[in-house]
């Protein structure tokens, strides 16, 4: 749409494993989140930076107006209630966030972006675009995954600034699918160990509504606090707002009076209202500007009361504001099915919006792909014959191990993205890994005799791996993860290759016992095996990711050894 915009062109275009890049140029772009209403002045942004389509950010420099309107936002929070000298920026993108704390007095700036190409062109050809932001000598670049970093770093940082979450206006869904691991509790948690003793972190979310990444937020920020031995929520967080704008900071040691005062003055010179604050007034949060829907902070504060209060209004919430975690990391998943009736009566034909639409077509792509794996199992036995000796045995064992390999695989893939701190190496490494050893495994099962007792073995080996892995693999890789990148691929090829070899064998082991049996080589049960195989193989590429999104990633594994529990009792049934 911003290209609809007049006088606006493409200036610069760059491909990268996040995406596709375009730097674009227009004399009629706004962007200042948070921004007081009390501003004097215009914010003029010349240039943006777009991925894939989306907003990325925009790209600022001190010779127009379009920075110095930070002390007039609700971002300003954190540099109220102390010095910030050392600063870390997630997610840093064209560093809007870098300029803010250069402007503040910041000496040392982390500044983490994963995105190569981006910085390329921020540190070379477009540098002068953001006033060289990245070359500076006190900004310390890491381009590695933000969340790698969390798990790898030692450093102590007076301020962890995370950045602005969703987009204004919302995003219809379109994100359900996609792991947050930056949003996760354990994520927080991690944040939050990294402070000094007067430290903070700082995050910014869009109002939506009906209300939900606010409230997520909110309950993330809680139960890491909670879990972290800190029952007065309130005496550590500090939140403002102004129109369509929350700002939130986490104070790893209580909020003092003089800082609550700097914080109420601000507001009042600013116009915005605080809505998380020690000692706040119903009057206080909704007197600049106010919400039709007042229930916002009732919400805030049972969220902020108690665990017992909090999981209460998670079963009464239409939406999902549980909090992710690791283990299901998708933060923008609010869609419940329950509700769905809900929505609909309370919205009509607007409420199409909150249908979150990856969420949606997941679910359709399962029943599609469903449909057509039974219609093409089931024809097949219109020829070869419904009550075959081996044909529910076959229909087991093959099913079976199609389900356990994709599951495992995209386990496998999920893992590691933390590991390596990007998806691409992530997929490249355990995909190929896999593939080779498990194709080792099929070479040397032409060793092994085809009988039901051997690959009763492999298999019951091979569910013990599994049942190993769930309990050990997340605490061994956030273990090591501070490991150089050679040793990493090493140390995956050690931990991968041992039971994807294991994995290759009961296929070809499966084929060749079914050709033993002269009744199934003659019914045509072999190309059928091949068949079943393939069929929920895809199938279970589509299944493991809604386990993972309703129930988690361990929830995969566990099924994962289910899938090749059950190969293993059509090979009893056989014997």
């Amino acid at each position: 749409k911003a290209l609809n915009l007049p006088q606006t062109k493409i200036i610069e275009t760059e491909s990268s494993p996040y995406g596709l890049l375009h730097f674009i140029s227009s004399p009629y772009l706004r962007y200042a989140p948070g921004l007081s209403i009390s501003y004097p002045e215009q914010v003029f942004v010349n240039n943006a930076a777009f991925n894939n389509g989306d907003w990325l950010g925009p790209l600022i420099t001190s010779d127009n107006d379009s920075i110095n309107y930070f002390s007039f936002s609700t971002e300003y929070l954190p540099y109220l209630t102390g010095k910030r000298k050392n600063v870390l920026i997630l997610n840093a993108g064209t560093g809007r966030q870098i300029k803010h704390a250069m402007m503040e007095g910041t000496e040392s700036i982390t500044a983490v972006e994963p995105d190569k190409a981006l910085l390329e062109l921020l540190t070379k050809n477009y540098a002068h675009l953001v006033d060289s932001v990245y070359n500076d000598s006190f900004v310390h670049l890491k381009n590695i995954y933000p969340r790698t970093y969390l798990l790898s770093a030692h450093s102590k940082f007076d301020l962890i600034q995370v950045p602005v979450i969703d987009a204004f206006g919302g995003t219809s869904g379109l994100y359900a699918l996609q792991e947050q691991y930056l949003l996760t509790k354990e994520a927080f948690t991690e944040m939050y160990s990294m402070l000094n003793d007067d430290g903070v972190i700082c995050i910014s979310t869009w109002i939506d509504y009906p209300y939900k990444n606010p409230l997520k937020v909110i309950a993330t920020i809680a139960e890491t606090l909670n879990e972290n031995g800190i029952q007065n929520l309130t005496s550590h967080i500090a939140a403002i707002k102004n129109w369509n704008t929350l700002s939130i900071t986490i104070k790893r040691k209580p909020f003092e009076q003089f800082d609550l005062d700097k914080i109420r003055s601000f507001c009042k010179e600013m116009k915005f209202d605080p809505v998380i604050l020690s000692g706040i007034t119903k009057e206080e949060r909704d007197y600049y500007n106010r919400l039709q829907d007042k229930s916002f902070y009732s919400y805030i504060d049972r969220l902020l009361e108690s665990q017992d209060k909090r999981e209460e209004f998670y079963s009464d919430y239409t939406f999902n504001i549980k909090p992710a975690t690791d283990n299901k990391p998708y933060y923008s998943q609010f869609l419940q099915w329950k509700s769905l009736s809900r929505l609909s009566e309370a919205f009509g034909d607007q409420s199409l919006p909150f249908f979150e639409v990856g969420y949606i077509l997941l679910y359709l792509t399962f029943f599609q792909i469903l449909l057509l794996a039974l219609i093409l199992i089931i024809l097949p036995l219109f020829k070869i014959g419904w009550k075959g000796e081996n044909t529910f045995q076959t229909l087991l064992y093959f099913s079976g191990l199609g389900l356990g390999y994709m599951f495992i695989e995209i386990n496998l893939i999920q893992k590691f993205t933390l590991y390596f701190g990007n998806i691409i190496y992530a997929a490249a490494a355990v995909v190929s890994l896999m593939l080779i050893s498990s194709g080792l495994g099929s070479l040397f099962s032409q060793r092994i005799k085809a009988l039901s007792s051997r690959i009763i073995r492999i298999l019951f080996l091979i569910v013990v791996s599994l049942i190993i892995y769930t309990l050990v693999l997340s605490p061994l890789l956030k273990t090591t993860i501070i490991f150089s990148f050679p040793v990493k691929i090493i140390f995956t090829t050690l931990l991968i290759a041992p039971p994807a070899f294991l994995m290759g064998m009961p296929f070809p082991l499966g084929l060749r016992l079914l050709a033993s049996k002269n009744e199934a080589v003659a019914g045509g049960q072999i190309p059928w095996a091949w068949g079943i195989n393939g069929a929920f193989s895809v199938t279970g590429a589509v299944l493991a990711t809604i386990i993972a999104v309703e129930l988690g990633f361990i929830w995969v594994m566990i099924f994962a050894a289910s899938a090749y529990l059950l190969a293993l009792v059509s090979n009893l049934i056989w014997k």
